[in-house]
């Protein structure tokens, strides 16, 4: 075998790198994404709307800058004098680096329509259509199907993020909120649906609480639709799921994600402070929704619950005993007799793993179950390990659900109230989802 000089060998490794670092730079710009892949409920599905935001501008045939009643070039805001804090500007949409960017910031700025000056601008994105367009639909809209967003949002006291839906006759509600968020409390979403009721309007928001949304990853927020049920999911796995057939909204919904800033208010937010960032960016890396092909009903099982075998627990006052935090209704409460030394549980038969809870207080007491744990063990005596400590203040119109990251087999699972709380919690489920 013959060899080339040592100078000459070297020179062709130097060649061989470059071309092999060339190669992969026009693979890595020219490999597909993951583009629809399938919902995660299983079946058969039709991608009716796709927006992966790959070029440098927002593609006006699907998307325009604000609600129907604004105006692309003056903006607009949802709630003037209320908790939105920010006015919408369409400078503050943008579109580059595979992801749409929403904006909030910091600047003052005064509407042309009523004088009102506000602190912030903010930006979002609606597949309706402007009034002044004189258009009779949205660009999108769509009754049934499986939604999703893929979304990365960031820090910063007062900013709002939502990726939800209005109905495409401007007529509300209805409207189904996939996901709302705060980033001061970035490991809870907010997850609606909102319904008129003979001249009013009623909603059900479900609480989730999981792995922050502002961790610097990229999170998928999705939401299945049919006229049974209504299941939301993030990452994949269901959080929780509505099953009132007769609330369900069945008009045909538009798309809108939106980046705002937010007043304090109890339970949402504690508002903007000194510590938010001038500037905040929230990326979406793509935006689709699916039409089942079987017509509007899709299977989705619900993840399995944990049926106790038998129950344990403090003693209640009058007919508030401990077992009513497990027998499934929700209209029933534990309510302990001692405030401050309280614990209601179930026993499955046997070792399961438990990586998901869910949680409903009692009527106006949610308040009360703040510093609460829930805990798992294999003996009612213990030692017991902390799965969730309830750390805000839950609705008590809903469940509240906890993905708890456990990958352990316990037999026995509680909740033991905090000091003076009186447990005072009206159902718990304990849940397998895998």
């Amino acid at each position: 075998m013959l060899f080339a000089p040592r100078s000459h060998r070297l020179q062709a490794i130097r060649t061989l790198l470059v071309l092999v670092l060339a190669l992969a730079a026009a693979t890595a710009v020219h490999l597909p994404r993951a583009h629809a892949a399938d919902p995660p409920p299983a079946n058969d599905w039709t991608l009716t709307f796709e927006d992966d935001f790959d070029g440098t501008t927002l593609d006006g045939d699907k998307w325009v800058t604000c609600w129907n009643w604004g105006t692309n070039d003056q903006g607009c805001n949802n709630n003037p004098g209320g908790r939105m804090l920010s006015w919408v500007m369409p400078r503050n949409v943008s579109v580059g680096d595979g992801s749409l960017q929403l904006r909030t910031v910091r600047e003052k700025h005064t509407t042309p329509w009523d004088g009102r000056t506000y602190d912030w601008t903010s930006g979002m994105v609606t597949s309706d259509r402007l009034d002044e367009e004189g258009r009779d639909s949205s660009r999108f809209a769509f009754q049934y199907g499986y939604m999703e967003a893929r979304m990365k949002m960031p820090t910063g006291s007062g900013v709002y993020n939502a990726f939800w839906t209005g109905a495409e006759d401007h007529s509300w509600p209805p409207e189904i909120d996939v996901v709302e968020a705060i980033a001061d409390r970035p490991d809870l979403y907010h997850q609606s649906v909102h319904w008129p009721t003979g001249g009013g309007n009623d909603s059900r928001t479900q609480d989730y609480v999981g792995t922050p949304l502002n961790d610097g990853d990229w999170h998928t927020l999705g939401v299945l639709w049919d006229p049974e049920k209504i299941v939301w999911y993030v990452d994949g796995k269901e959080t929780t799921r509505f099953t009132d057939a007769s609330k369900i909204p069945s008009k045909r919904l538009h798309l809108l994600l939106s980046a705002e800033v937010w007043a304090s208010s109890t339970g949402w937010t504690k508002g903007p402070d000194s510590s938010t960032p001038a500037v905040t960016t929230t990326y979406v890396d793509h935006v689709r929704v699916w039409k089942h092909n079987g017509g509007d009903t899709v299977d989705a099982p619900p993840p399995a619950k944990v049926v106790p075998t038998t129950r344990f627990g403090t003693a209640g006052i009058g007919s508030g005993t401990y077992d009513k935090a497990s027998d499934g209704d929700t209209t029933t409460a534990f309510d302990a007799a001692d405030g401050s030394n309280c614990h209601t549980g179930v026993d499955a038969g046997g070792a399961v793993t438990v990586d998901t809870i869910r949680y409903w207080p009692r009527l106006y007491q949610g308040k009360r179950m703040i510093g609460g744990k829930f805990q798992a063990g294999n003996s009612r005596n213990g030692p017991w390990t902390d799965l969730h400590t309830v750390s805000y203040w839950p609705g008590d119109h809903a469940f509240t659900t906890v993905r708890t990251g456990n990958d352990t087999a316990y037999r026995y699972y509680r909740y033991v109230g905090p000091p003076e709380g009186h447990c005072n919690i009206m159902e718990m489920e304990f849940r397998t989802t895998g």
